[in-house]
């Protein structure tokens, strides 16, 4: 009986307090909320003795199952804790590259800014909503959280389709998908927020720049597979 086989992350760079990875589309970040128990990055670092007594192994921050791309994870709580309090300070540069289906033409000057809240949608348990109207808050579970994401560039590819380059100034969950599906660009591979079918989710995390303990800015860059 053939098994498929094991969803891995590969090592980009690593240093004596931290580590980044390239994680794979359909390999969790950690352990998900639906108790599927799908394999996840927290289980590879378990695997290969990294992180231990740190908060799920030292990962620094999350990206959806399907997304692929760079991933930050500390070695040491010090660390842990200065990567994240870069994150919640906003201090983390963030660039993510994206396939997406044109319904409609954009003509909008860039770079584009968006700036739309976002909350949990009250009528699903997985999608998030954007808050384009004051109205719109009233079809929310509990309160929206402000979401900032900038479109620096983005391409045709003459199939009705194109490739956006995404900045993002908070990591509000589904962000950069809910964003760009209400201004009429869903992800590719992205049922959830009208993508057209694909074999994975059309979204990569390729650039991180971020300021290590010693004051060093470290920039990461890992290219998009599409």
């Amino acid at each position: 009986m053939d098994t498929e086989p094991l969803l891995n992350p590969v090592i980009v760079r690593e240093a004596p307090d931290w580590l980044a990875v390239n994680k794979p589309s359909g390999l969790a970040s950690a352990a998900l909320a639906d108790g599927q128990g799908r394999r996840s990055v927290v289980d590879w670092l378990t695997e290969t003795g990294r992180g231990a007594d740190l908060p799920e192994r030292g990962l620094v921050h999350r990206l959806d199952t399907g997304t692929s791309g760079l991933l930050l994870i500390a070695k040491t709580l010090e660390t842990y804790e200065h990567l994240r309090e870069e994150w919640r300070a906003r201090r983390v540069e963030k660039r993510y590259r994206a396939r997406v289906r044109l319904t409609s033409p954009f003509n909008s000057p860039l770079p584009f800014r968006i700036d739309w809240p976002i909350g949990h949608d009250a009528k699903s348990k997985k999608k998030m909503k954007v808050v384009q109207a004051p109205e719109h808050a009233r079809r929310l579970r509990g309160k929206p959280q402000p979401a900032v994401t900038w479109i620096e560039s983005l391409e045709p590819t003459g199939d009705g389709h194109a490739t956006v380059l995404v900045r993002i100034e908070t990591g509000v969950q589904h962000q950069i998908r809910a964003h760009l599906s209400a201004l009429g660009l869903p992800l590719e591979g992205d049922s959830l927020y009208g993508g057209t079918p694909a074999p994975r989710l059309g979204l990569h995390a390729e650039f991180l720049s971020f300021k290590d303990q010693d004051g060093l800015i470290q920039s990461l860059t890992c290219p998009a597979p599409f």
